[in-house]
């Protein structure tokens, strides 16, 4: 049975604003007990988020891996992945590509993040009706 799908609209634009709130994010749903996969759309992304979860704040800790493909699935409460790397079970998804991963259909919780203006929000439109029509429950938050 599908899950909720929470689309966070952002006024930011810039890709440094966006992926700070997805670090926040993380943290907030990390810090009331839940397991996160963040779906990326490149290594490049994967790694730059990864790197940013050990510093976005001075007082904050996140415990994370990067998961590369080839690898195997980690016990970790946080892992940052590109689509379709990780295969097992999911408790929150954020993603951050453009498209709906394959890795929604097994996720209890996803969490979009959306730009407010350009290409991404026009994504984001994108991905809401295709998560409408598999039936997800869908809240916006702005």
């Amino acid at each position: 049975m599908p899950g909720q799908v929470d689309f966070y609209v952002r006024p930011e634009t810039s890709p440094d604003a966006l992926d700070n709130f997805a670090c926040r994010l993380v943290e907030k749903v990390w810090q009331r007990g839940h397991h996160v996969l963040v779906v990326t759309a490149s290594d490049t992304a994967a790694r730059r988020l990864d790197d940013l979860l050990w510093t976005f704040r001075d007082e904050s800790f996140v415990p994370h891996r990067r998961l590369g493909a080839g690898e195997p699935s980690v016990n970790e409460p946080v892992i940052v992945s590109t689509p379709g790397v990780w295969e097992g079970a999911l408790d929150v998804l954020l993603n951050l590509t453009p498209s709906v991963p394959a890795e929604a259909a097994r996720a209890a919780r996803i969490a979009e993040v959306v730009p407010a203006g350009g290409a991404g929000r026009d994504a984001g439109r994108q991905r809401f009706r295709e998560y409408r029509a598999r039936g997800f429950e869908i809240r916006t938050h702005r």
